[in-house]
Parts: C-alpha cells; structure tokens; sequence
C-alpha cells in the first residue's frame, strides 16, 4: 500500500469515526 492510500484510509476512518461520534451525541441529546 502507499502512502497516498494509507493516507487517505486514515482520513476515511477518522471521518467515519467523528461521523458516528456525532451521531450518538445527537442521540444522547434526543432523550434528554
């Protein structure tokens, strides 16, 4: 693998991570 793709993997997982750590914030927000 290259760096370019790991890069981009890393960026992926971290997206994909804030993604669902906002999500469950949300969700924590709607029941109070």
């Amino acid at each position: 693998m290259t760096l370019c793709a790991s890069a981009a993997l890393i960026n992926r997982d971290r997206d994909y991570g804030r993604m669902l750590s906002n999500k469950a914030h949300t969700l924590d927000t709607d029941k109070g």
